[in-house]
């Protein structure tokens, strides 16, 4: 019986086996073996021992068969971890180059050049992944199509972020949208926008949202998950995927934030096209750098979305005339009133004062950053620095400019900040103490007080 247990503990030992195939068996024996030739005195513990093992295991030739000539030549290539990554560089590359760039650069921004104006601001990406973004984007137009098209920003996600392109296509192959809604370059769905979590992927154009879905954003905070196709849990119901929040968030962010310099636009005066614009006829010059700090400067570029989630006011024409005119006077209320190039001087933010009297502050910060030294040249001083317009709404959006070139790029969670900030309440003060009481003595029947001291208090108690 005892013969039977070692051998078969001696199989087990030889079935396990290290990576370069010496059993555990065979080990075993050659430090034991090891141990007994040298009696070594230092043998206390099994501290020792285990020293032994990794000297014996160090040590120890391993005789291997050489391989043939056929196995040689039959060795599979192995590549290194970011072989993959690199080849899609190199495709990516090697497509950029074949895309025409004769592009105009206020439809057609770069992303590289703008990119070494945002990180003066601290908020731009690395160089090369900005080389990156800029090629992918060029890759993009070519494939859509788009008349114009640039790197909108970045949605931070609780699993991938979504980098996003803003652009402008064609109607064709419109999504059925209801009549309430907005048609394929108007409104909330004037441009068209693209996701992707990798820039050397393939980009995926999110669908046409509908008012309703806009209104019911506004009801909801919500981190994206980076799964397009994702169900959104939330209260009150979102009707849609994680695609259709996403793209009324964009849209939202863009109506309420993106700033154009004053005088670049002009309204079209066609009455059948309201809120349209259009570039001025004469050449658009930045203002000066002092100039760029003044709120007075810039004028947003789209129309803000009223009440119904539409740039326009949509009265349903098949309702009596009655409920006509009541949403006839609810769309002349001036929450519904926006047009396009509309100064931000006024806008205020959300949020009350630190008193009740005291008004609101503008809904901007304007900062500069950079070197803000002025140099003397022919044509006047130059300045090196930026200006940044950061909205107080939307926290995550940012206008960068310098004498030069704007920006407008978003990098957040896509969620709006109109929460009063919360401030714990400053505990009362300490009162005072409570003075000490004089002693009474316990009462008695036995012993009762005076009668004088009793027609006291009643007359007291009668006061």
């Amino acid at each position: 019986m005892q013969q039977d247990s070692q051998k078969k503990l001696i199989n087990i030992l030889k079935e396990h086996k290290s990576i370069d195939g010496t059993p555990l068996f065979k080990h075993l024996v050659q430090t034991i073996h090891k141990l007994v030739n040298e009696q070594s005195k230092q043998f206390k513990d099994l501290e020792f021992f285990e020293l032994l093992s990794d000297f014996v295991k160090k040590n120890n030739y391993v005789n291997r068969k050489p391989q043939s000539d056929s196995d040689v030549n039959n060795i599979k290539e192995q590549f290194g971890q970011n072989h993959e990554w690199i080849q899609k560089c190199q495709a990516l590359i090697k497509e950029s180059k074949a895309v025409k760039s004769n592009y105009s650069k206020v439809l057609f921004p770069d992303f590289y050049n703008e990119n070494q104006m945002l990180q003066m601001a601290g908020i731009g990406f690395g160089e090369e992944e900005s080389q990156r973004i800029a090629m992918s984007i060029k890759k993009l137009a070519e494939e859509s199509k788009a008349s114009q098209i640039r790197f909108w920003g970045k949605i931070l996600c609780s699993g991938k972020d979504y980098y996003v392109a803003e652009g402008v296509t064609s109607n064709e192959n419109a999504d059925q949208l209801p009549k309430d809604a907005e048609k394929k370059g108007e409104g909330a769905n004037f441009y068209t926008f693209w996701v992707t979590h990798d820039v050397l992927g393939e980009w995926m154009e999110l669908p046409l949202v509908t008012p309703q879905q806009v209104v019911a954003a506004r009801q909801i905070k919500y981190i994206f998950t980076g799964d397009l196709n994702a169900n959104v849990k939330s209260y009150p119901l979102f009707n849609g995927k994680e695609k259709h929040l996403l793209k009324a968030q964009i849209a939202r962010i863009s109506c309420a934030c993106v700033l154009s310099p004053k005088g670049l636009y002009q309204a079209l005066d066609d009455p059948e096209k309201p809120n349209q614009i259009e570039l001025t006829e004469e050449p658009f010059k930045l203002p000066e750098y002092a100039e760029l700090k003044e709120l007075t400067n810039w004028v947003h570029l789209h129309t803000f979305l009223n009440t119904q989630g539409r740039a326009t006011f949509y009265i349903d024409p098949t309702l009596d005339q009655e409920k006509q005119d009541a949403l006839q006077e609810i769309a002349n209320s001036d929450e519904n009133q926006s047009e396009r190039l509309k100064e931000i001087t006024d806008e205020k933010t959300p949020y009350p004062g630190d008193t009740e009297n005291e008004e609101p502050n503008p809904n901007w910060y304007v900062r500069e950053y950079g070197d803000l030294q002025q140099f003397n040249q022919e044509e006047g001083t130059a300045i090196y620095g930026v200006v940044v317009l950061r909205n107080k709404t939307w926290n995550g959006h940012y206008t960068v400019c310098n004498n030069q070139r704007w920006s407008n790029i978003y990098i957040g969670y896509g969620l709006k900040t109109n929460q009063i900030p919360f401030v714990p309440p400053q505990p009362d003060d300490l009162q005072a103490e409570v003075d000490d009481t004089d002693e009474f003595p316990e009462p008695n029947h036995k012993d009762p007080p005076p009668k004088e001291e009793n027609e006291e208090n009643a007359q007291e108690e009668q006061e």
